[in-house]
């Protein structure tokens, strides 16, 4: 039986931001969520809220829409530092965002996507992604590749909800999580994969002759395609 393979996109924003509003916080959760309800059937999304209070069952974290936005009118989203919107069969669609807030140089705003790979990597959906965020984000960074099933999506940034690592992480994400991501202002980047968007520092240091095919998004930033 062969090994599913997966579309994975994961993108930095806002480094450097210590702090979020609660109004920034509602703007992205509703943007987050109208993207989710572009990519996958509304009615199959099932919500998580990651912060302190907003436990939503014992049994599973994830909830109805309805749900989901009650308890946020509810509790407000001061407390919130992300969510996470699946697939209510938990595939193929999954996504999440993050707020790192640790100190001088650490923070940042994360996100993942995780959708199923039919042939090559689905640079289109990425595109798509990307345009419908960039209005409500600083985007820094972003990268995406075809990943096999042992590469599930939540394991790569858990470590920031809770600080524990899981056997699934590859070591070369781990190196780059603790080493390199705080200098992506200053061009760090983790190398060439099927889909890049890159800053003005980043550009600078990537190879000339790379045969990528490279679009301006926006007057910092740079999309990389593998032909």
């Amino acid at each position: 039986m062969s090994t599913p393979h997966y579309n994975y996109l994961h993108l930095y924003a806002n480094m450097g931001k210590q702090s979020y509003s609660a109004a920034e916080k509602e703007t992205l959760t509703h943007a987050w969520v109208a993207l989710a309800e572009t990519l996958c059937e509304p009615k199959r999304l099932r919500f998580d809220i990651n912060g302190s209070g907003y436990g939503i069952s014992k049994s599973s974290p994830y909830s109805l829409a309805k749900t989901f936005w009650a308890r946020l009118e509810s509790k407000g989203y001061d407390k919130m530092h992300g969510i996470t919107v699946v697939d209510k069969d938990y595939l193929p669609f999954r996504s999440q965002w993050v707020l790192s807030l640790r100190g001088e140089h650490e923070d940042r705003f994360e996100g993942e996507f995780f959708w199923p790979c039919h042939d090559a990597y689905d640079s289109t959906t990425a595109r798509r992604i990307m345009d419908a965020l960039l209005p409500v984000l600083e985007l820094d960074y972003a990268y995406g590749y075809v990943c096999g099933d042992n590469m599930i999506f939540h394991e790569v940034i858990k470590e920031i909800f809770d600080g524990g690592l899981t056997a699934h992480t590859p070591e070369e994400v781990l190196a780059w999580q603790f080493e390199q991501v705080k200098n992506i202002p200053q061009g760090a980047y983790r190398r060439l994969f099927d889909f890049n968007v890159f800053n003005a520092e980043q550009i600078k240091k990537l190879p000339e002759n790379s045969g990528y095919l490279q679009t301006p998004l926006n007057k910092n930033l740079t999309l990389w395609t593998a032909r």
